[in-house]
């Protein structure tokens, strides 16, 4: 079902914040990326290929990793 105004990353918020999921890393946020860029010290917004592959030390506790990124 698709509802206007409602995409992955408002479905990915939910589950992180509503439903408390431990382990969801939302790769397509502005705010991750641009956290990623300046944690691992690079020049350009990684891709969310490259970020998923930089998160996979941090499974099974993506969201809390994302949680500290957004800070």
């Amino acid at each position: 079902m698709k509802i206007r105004g409602i995409g992955p990353w408002t479905v990915q918020n939910v589950l992180l914040f509503g439903l408390g999921r431990p382990n969801l890393f939302p790769a397509a946020d502005i705010g991750i990326q641009n956290a990623i860029k300046r944690h691992f010290g690079l020049n350009d917004k990684p891709t969310k290929e490259q970020m998923l592959e930089m998160s996979k030390e941090w499974h099974p506790y993506l969201s809390y990793a994302s949680l500290y990124l957004w800070r």
